[in-house]
């Protein structure tokens, strides 16, 4: 099909300046492709898009939570309560002013299986996706990076941390504070709004591992639910 020193048109997909390397797609077509994908699918909302939206009614049954409709697509979601504030004093305070026809102003969505939607409004994350021009993606992030995210989930081993682009980072036991914690639960709750420093990157497993020790992030702005 190729010959050594054929001269081929070309797209760069990915560039590694660190390592000199860029990937390159033969594919020319991808693109259009995407862009057509992207036309078609407009009016249905993707994981990592920011939307206003308006109140539906609160759940009845759990979780606790709201159900929105995104107002550019007119698309139900749920937006748990936990996801109302980076703070849970605060998220408890705007639980109880939200009412049917409520407006918020930006939501973002985290999730988006079958037809289920869930949404969080919680501004740090918002605003770190905001700060690029495009959803990033793993290789857009760097060891020593700050991001925001939220425990996703816990583990005997440490617990997960979901930031706004859906990649999810472990933060090893090791990690979770200066003083070893031998439980998570114990200083973090479910849905916490954390910073954390990325410690380790996998681009082509889409791993990352995270800390949250105080002597790693002490200097950035603290959004933390943690027990301390």
């Amino acid at each position: 099909l190729y010959r050594l020193g054929q001269v081929l048109s070309c797209r760069v997909v990915h560039v590694n300046p660190e390592k000199e390397k860029l990937s390159l797609s033969l594919n020319l077509l991808e693109e259009l492709d995407a862009r057509n994908s992207e036309d078609k699918s407009a009016r249905w909302a993707r994981r990592g898009q920011i939307h206003s939206c308006t109140v539906i009614s609160r759940s009845k049954s759990s979780p606790d939570g709201f159900f929105v409709q995104l107002d550019a697509t007119k698309e139900e979601a749920f937006l748990p309560v936990y996801h109302l504030s980076d703070h849970s004093t605060l998220a408890d305070l705007k639980m109880s002013q939200l009412k049917a026809g409520s407006k918020i102003e930006s939501v973002l969505v985290i999730s988006k299986k079958m037809k289920k939607i869930t949404v969080t409004a919680k501004q740090s994350i918002v605003s770190w996706v905001k700060s690029f021009e495009q959803m990033p993606k793993i290789a857009d992030l760097s060891v020593g990076d700050f991001i925001a995210g939220y425990i996703k989930d816990f583990q005997d081993y440490g617990c997960f941390i979901e930031i706004g682009n859906g990649l999810v980072g472990l933060c090893p036991k090791a990690y979770l504070a200066d003083n070893f914690v031998n439980n998570p639960r114990d200083i973090y709750n479910l849905g916490d709004t954390v910073m954390c420093k990325i410690t380790n990157i996998d681009v082509e497993k889409e791993r990352l591992l995270v800390s949250l020790k105080h002597i790693d992030v002490g200097n950035e702005p603290s959004m933390t639910g943690a027990k301390l």
